[in-house]
């Protein structure tokens, strides 16, 4: 797995989705098509684990 910088700075969204698999995926399109700004964190691969 290849390593990445921590993330800096400051982002504000309406929602921060915790996990880029399938539920995570599902609720963030799901708010995006609601019109909220959204945000995915994932510590791996976005859909590895899906």
């Amino acid at each position: 797995m290849r390593r990445r910088p921590p993330l800096e700075g400051d982002l504000r969204v309406d929602l921060c989705v915790i996990g880029g698999g399938l539920a995570g995926l599902s609720t963030a399109i799901e708010a995006a098509e609601r019109g909220l700004s959204v945000a995915v964190v994932e510590a791996r691969r976005i859909g590895w684990g899906a």
